[in-house]
């Protein structure tokens, strides 16, 4: 198995959201074209989380970007988690005092839409003076880190990004603890070797919930769920869990009635 960084000391961003009434709330996820928000004053643990140092933000956010039915009427600010409340404090003071984008306050952690972006880049070439060097686009760029385009993007690496940040999730949040989650678990089925992305085992060992992810602009589909069922075939674990980093499913099996139950919520630890 690859050793990777412990995805529990990871530093994370949370993304804010205001509306054109300049209501600011913050981001949970997207739903059938609809951004998912909660009140960003108030202790959340199924808020969408951002790897601060990672090199994904771009393509997560042109993703995400991507699924809003109207996403021009939002405006977004990436945060500090633990600075999360003190920022929406302050913004929601202001609210009455109609806080526009480009101010100091917004400015700071304002996240510039990805066609924006890619204008300022073009509007920058477009005004070097004749015989310049032509520059890069992170150099263009008020803001660098959008230089993808979505044929470049690598979903295979998506799919990773989802993987690290709800395991984080898995530990931080809801105190599975680390010793008994293992990755890329092998499994023989049908004469052929499969990966269960993620495993919790119990402490005698045994299998108690697969977890399987996809890149997030792969639709949570009853295709999907099939994968992660027929993995089951041979673990026979109690929880299932499938995750695209933006709409997470979870069910309980119940094997006497040979069906599983959809549960509103991932369950803590301690309640499996």
């Amino acid at each position: 198995m690859d050793e990777r960084p412990d995805s529990s000391q990871q530093l994370m961003d949370i993304l804010l959201v205001m509306d054109e009434k300049g209501t600011l709330q913050a981001v949970s996820g997207v739903k059938d074209g609809e951004l998912q928000t909660k009140n960003p004053l108030e202790d959340n643990n199924d808020l969408l989380r951002v790897d601060r140092h990672g090199d994904m933000f771009s393509n997560f956010f042109s993703n995400l970007w991507n699924q809003l039915k109207d996403p021009t009427r939002f405006h977004f600010f990436r945060v500090p988690e633990e600075e999360v409340q003190r920022v929406a404090a302050d913004f929601r003071q202001r609210e009455s005092q109609s806080v526009k984008t480009g101010e100091p306050l917004v400015a700071q952690y304002e996240v510039q839409p990805p066609v924006q972006a890619q204008q300022q880049t073009q509007a920058g070439q477009q005004q070097q003076p004749e015989g310049a060097p032509q520059q890069s686009a992170g150099q263009t760029e008020q803001n660098p880190q959008y230089k993808y385009r979505p044929e470049d993007i690598d979903w295979n690496s998506l799919e990773e990004w989802v993987r690290q940040h709800f395991v984080h999730f898995l530990i931080a949040h809801k105190g599975y603890p680390t010793a008994l989650l293992a990755n890329e678990v092998m499994v023989k089925l049908n004469g052929t070797t499969k990966r269960c992305d993620t495993v919790l085992y119990r402490r005698d060992l045994s299998a108690r919930m697969i977890v399987e992810y996809k890149a997030p602009h792969i639709e949570i589909t009853q295709t999907v769920f099939d994968q992660i069922t027929r993995y089951n075939m041979v673990l026979k674990v109690d929880y299932l869990i499938v995750s695209n980093g933006m709409q997470h499913y979870c069910c309980r099996m119940d094997y006497e009635h040979q069906s599983y139950i959809f549960l509103q919520d991932i369950p803590d630890y301690n309640n499996l």
